[in-house]
Order: structure tokens, then sequence, then C-alpha cells
């Protein structure tokens, strides 16, 4: 009897301390505030390899080291902020291992730093007066829409990360890209806005960096605010429609498996217009903001959604970003910065992310009158299929269908009996898909 009194303390000291275990855990917060910035809207958030974050404002750009604990203003060398309803700062981008580039809009122009923000030199050839958008690809080419002092509005590309430009011969862009985009893989987005003003985007893709676009046919019809890109090549997009009244809804997060030739919308607990900002850590899971309803998470690739608000004491999430040390990032509207409790992604995740993966790598000569080489890169050997289309989509030639061991490989494509065109080149390996354009001239 004694034993057996002895024995039910035990389990109900047991029990006693699961509950307060499991209280514990419950009372744990997702988000942890972090010191106000000065300023009211936060324009973007960017991490840089060694952690540096930066966060815009309309007040300045704002630099920490500490993961947001502590910050410092670094806007020596830029243009005068002006308190208003966005920062002067419209987009950022780290160029190689030694600079960053910050785009400036109200005639401020182009500024690069070498010393993580400390100073700012204005990019002078040529000389830009809006810059709207800088995206760079993994092999260091630079992509930049602007406004100069030469010409209206354009594309730019840049090898020396971002000393000197060169314009991009782009047929649609006679008033303006909006945005650029780019995959891991170097697929870059353009989103176009018509001069109709009715603030629906249109959206182009390049497949060999700037020379060639295709109007992506079946894009819908919203504005693109964010774009993430999942491992295998899956593609997410929250939109806004700023038409109103709209005639259709096609506002919210919508999700593309083959390179944005065609889109499903998927659901999701986001009112109208309510989606802005989306991102994608190493495990697969998306976050995504809302301007009224705080940040939500889905581990079903956009299925279903849960808010992950704990914490976050203004909903009004406006942006969101990923740190290279794996934690997640969010600024709202009146400057409240945001950042996760605990890390989302394993840093070792994290750096092996857009890694160490089959790859239909650029073709040459392209575009090809006589031949063509065709290199493509697999991480572990096995059975690879290479097939040669048309412009809509018909079958022209089997390149390759056998097993291969893992390593670099190359194939040639005899062009001369093939009518002048654009042709596509379609590459499946036991793990992933590619596509890629190529142009022949006779």
């Amino acid at each position: 009897m004694h034993m057996t009194r002895i024995f039910q303390k035990l389990l109900w000291c047991s029990i006693f301390l699961i509950q307060i275990n499991i209280q514990a855990f419950s009372q744990i917060e997702f988000w942890k505030s972090l010191p106000q910035l000065p300023g009211q809207y936060p324009s973007l958030i960017m991490s840089t390899p060694a952690n540096t974050i930066f966060v815009a404002t309309d007040s300045g750009l704002y630099r920490s080291r500490n993961n947001g604990e502590t910050w410092q203003s670094v806007s020596s060398g830029l243009p005068e902020f002006r308190l208003s309803e966005q920062s002067i700062i419209t987009t950022m981008v780290q160029a190689g291992d030694d600079f960053i580039l910050v785009g400036t809009n109200a005639d401020g122009g182009l500024y690069r730093s070498s010393d993580e923000g400390e100073t700012w030199q204005k990019i002078t050839n040529p000389d830009f007066r809006e810059v709207r958008s800088i995206v760079r690809n993994s092999k260091g080419i630079m992509f930049l829409e602007a406004g100069c002092t030469v010409e209206p509005y354009g594309l730019w590309r840049s090898l020396d990360n971002g000393e000197n430009w060169t314009e991009i011969d782009c047929s649609f862009d006679d008033i303006g890209i909006d945005e650029l985009f780019i995959t891991p893989h170097d697929v870059l987005f353009a989103q176009y806005v018509p001069g109709a003003g009715d603030g629906e985007g249109m959206f182009y893709r390049s497949y060999d960096d700037g020379e060639n676009w295709e109007f992506l046919l079946h894009w819908p019809r919203l504005y693109a605010s964010s774009m993430a890109f999942k491992a295998d090549d899956t593609i997410l997009v929250t939109g806004i429609q700023p038409v109103l009244p709209p005639k259709d809804d096609y506002s919210g997060i919508w999700r593309s498996t083959d390179m944005g030739d065609h889109w499903d919308r998927i659901a999701s607990s986001f009112v109208r217009n309510d989606a802005r900002s989306i991102v994608v850590d190493s495990s697969g899971y998306l976050y995504c903001s809302g301007i009224i309803s705080g940040v939500y998470e889905s581990r079903d690739d956009g299925e279903s959604w849960q808010q992950i608000n704990s914490g976050l004491t203004n909903l009004s999430a406006i942006k969101l970003a990923l740190s290279h040390n794996g934690y997640l990032f969010a600024a709202t509207e009146g400057g409240g910065l945001y950042r996760s409790v605990k890390k989302v992604t394993r840093v070792e995740q994290m750096a092996s992310d857009f890694v160490a993966r089959d790859m239909l790598e650029p073709t040459f000569p392209n575009p090809a009158n006589t031949y063509m080489i065709i290199p493509f890169t697999i991480q572990q050997s096995g059975f690879v299929a290479i097939k040669l289309y048309n412009s809509v989509g018909q079958e022209i030639e089997f390149l390759a269908s056998h097993h291969f061991q893992k390593g670099n490989h190359q194939l040639q494509l005899q062009t001369d009996k093939l009518a002048s065109g654009m042709y596509w080149l379609k590459m499946q390996t036991m793990r992933s898909k590619y596509i890629k354009k190529i142009v022949i001239i006779k």
C-alpha cells in the first residue's frame, strides 16, 4: 500500500511537470519586437551573406550586425530622405562579395558602397535619375530598370558589379518596366505596366540574359508585389489588383510549376489585396505577410495557411525577409520591426539551398547558324532526356535519352537543316525538369 501511494504521488508530479512544460511552450511567442526605426514606411529588408541586415524607411537606411538588436544609420552620401508615404530607396542588391547597390527615385540615381553602407558613391555611367529595380544572376551579371538623362526609361546590364552599364534593346519597354525578378537558374522576369494606367501588370520572360523576351500569355491580371522561388523551380507570387471595382478579383497568391507558362491560384485566408510579401525557406515552408492580417505560414505548398502572429503587435506587415543565418524578419507600417524568436531554418540548409542541382547550362552560340553546343550538369548519375521543340510545342528531335554519369556533359545540335526561328530545349532528369529557349538564324 505504501509503495502504491508513492507511485501515485510520483505519477501526479510527472503529470504536473508535463502540464507546466506544455503551458510554458505554448506561451513562447513567434515574434520578438526589435528597436523601432525612425520613419513610418519601410520599403525593403535585405540580408547579406555576412548576416548584416539593412532596412530602408522613409527617414533613412539602417544597418544591423547583431540580428536586429541594435541599428545604425548608414545614409551618408545618399540623397536627402523626405518623410512621406515611401522611402526614396526603391531597390537594393548585393553586388559580388564587396559591393552593395542601392537604387533611388526622385532624381536620386544609383549608388554603390564597398564598406557595407558606411559611405556611398553615385554611379555616373550613365547618370541614372530614377531606379526602379535591380537584380543579379548567379554569373554576376546585373540587370537594372531605370530612367537616365539620356533615355527616359530602359533596361540596362552590368558586367562589373554595377560600375558601368549598357542598355538592352527591349521592344516592349516604352514607358518602363516596373519590377525585375530572377530565379536561381537565371531566368529573368520583367513586370510591365501598360500606359493605360489600369494597374494590371503584364509579364515577360527571358532565358538569355535579356537578349530575347517572350510574353507570358497566361499571366493573371494582377500587379505582382513579390516573388519567391522554391528549390524545385516552383514560383510563388503575391499580387494586388488596384482597379476598383474589379470585374474579377485576381489578387492573392499564385503558383507556377512550369516557369510561368501557367498559373493556379492558391486557396488561402487572405482577403482582397491583403497578401503583399512572400518568402520560402530551405525546407520549402512558405511565409506570407498580409497588410491587414499579419503573417501566415504554409507547410503544404500553400494549400493551407496558419497565422503566426504571436508577439506581432502590429498586423500591418508590409515586408518579409529571411536572413542568411535563418531568422525571419518582418517590417510593419508605422516603423515596427520584428524578428522570429527562433531560426525558422537551419543555417546548413540555407547554405546548400539552390546549390548542387542539375542544370541545363546556357547554349552557345545562341543564336546559332550551323551548330549549337548544349552543356548540362547532373549531380548524380542517372537517366537524362533532352528534346527539341519548335515554337508551337511540337517535338522536333530527341537529342538524348540514356544514362549519364555524374558531372558535366555537352551535346552538339546540328542546326543547318532547321528553319530559322525560336525553339525550346527541354531536359528532364531523375530529379527535375529544365526548359531553355534557343534561336536559329540562317
